[in-house]
């Protein structure tokens, strides 16, 4: 009789977790677990020249890396044993030797470089070089730039096409996006694209691109095949950094004037959230500005994205599951590039 009793009271419980998956939060694997759960994100500190290592599970910076002059965007390669950080007021990449948290060595580039794009493999990259309307390409183990293309004015953003054989740079200078073909090393086409744009990804599996259009409020995505604009997403009031997560469902934009975060539906193109930011806020902070969002990034997964807050120098973290913002932690001044380390495996 007890044994049945037993039983009965045991599938019950099964029952009550199953149909209350709320239930699971705080157990590992549970579906409650937290996005940033062993988290690692590295933070480019333009004001002051330096990188954070940034805990966001621990919720505090570990360590600052010294690297080149106003240091711009960063990524971080496949492995998570080098990162590669754009130098804005120079004309250079500094090279992080991640595991000696130290700057190794610098990759000479065009000028005043600003956006960098990784090759899947890590094996060579593109910068979109502002002063002097050009990118570089870069060879990742020579520690070399292999050759330059023209584009337009003021190029800020850098994306690949999924098979790699594209750049897709935006020109800040002449509202335009050039499509360069790196085995041709020659652009393409020069498409308009909107007000003000800064940064293009292009998400993982999809046939398009995406543009932060800064002075349109927008997000415009553009056809790969056609090599057309084939749509515009109104999103907050100036769109700046923009993300895609690893797996390519999901994107994020922070928009820098209306103080939000834009949660997009990269497979429908549509908008799932907007997270309005008022001042800066969780265990690590302190009472601050109205937050300026300036740069995101999104994990593998797109359920966690960190952003750069210009105004209070810190960067926070948003559980997109439930538009929380998590945490907020103290790095160095003025932080744009932000880029999650690889999980350990």
């Amino acid at each position: 009789m007890k044994k049945r009793r037993f039983r009965v009271l045991a599938v019950i419980a099964v029952l009550f977790v199953l149909t209350n998956p709320q239930m699971l939060i705080g157990f590992k694997g549970g579906g409650g677990a937290s996005p940033f759960a062993g988290a690692l994100v590295l933070v480019t500190n333009w004001a002051d020249d330096t990188v954070s290592l940034v805990d966001l599970e621990q919720e505090k910076e570990l360590s600052t890396i010294k690297v080149g002059a106003k240091p711009y965007d960063v990524k971080v390669d496949p492995d998570g044993r080098f990162a590669y950080v754009t130098n804005s007021a120079a004309s250079d990449v500094s090279v992080i030797d991640i595991q000696a948290m130290l700057e190794s060595t610098k990759i000479p580039t065009g000028l005043s470089p600003r956006d960098i794009q990784l090759s899947k493999d890590g094996k060579w990259a593109v910068t979109a070089n502002s002063g002097d309307g050009t990118i570089s390409k870069i060879d990742i183990p020579a520690r070399k730039e292999l050759f330059k293309v023209k584009v337009g004015s003021i190029p800020y953003g850098v994306a690949f096409s999924n098979d790699e054989k594209l750049a897709l740079i935006t020109n800040w200078g002449e509202n335009t996006l050039s499509v360069v073909d790196l085995a041709a090393q020659k652009e393409i086409k020069r498409i308009t694209i909107g007000s003000l744009p800064y940064t293009v990804v292009v998400p993982e599996g999809q046939k398009f691109a995406a543009v932060s259009s800064f002075g349109s409020h927008s997000i415009l995505k553009v056809n790969l095949d056609t090599l057309e604009v084939a749509s515009t997403l109104p999103v907050g009031r100036s769109p700046w950094g923009l993300a895609s997560s690893g797996n390519g469902k999901i994107m994020a934009a922070a928009n820098f004037s209306s103080n939000e975060i834009s949660v997009l539906d990269a497979v429908n193109f549509s908008e799932k959230m907007r997270v309005k930011l008022n001042t800066t806020s969780g265990p690590s902070a302190s009472a601050g500005l109205a937050a300026k969002a300036k740069n995101v990034a999104s994990n593998m997964e797109g359920t966690g994205i960190v952003f750069s807050d210009l105004a209070n120098n810190t960067i926070s973290a948003l559980d997109v599951t439930t538009g929380k913002i998590t945490n907020t932690i103290k790095v160095g001044k003025a932080p744009y590039g932000i880029a999650f380390l690889p999980r350990k495996k």
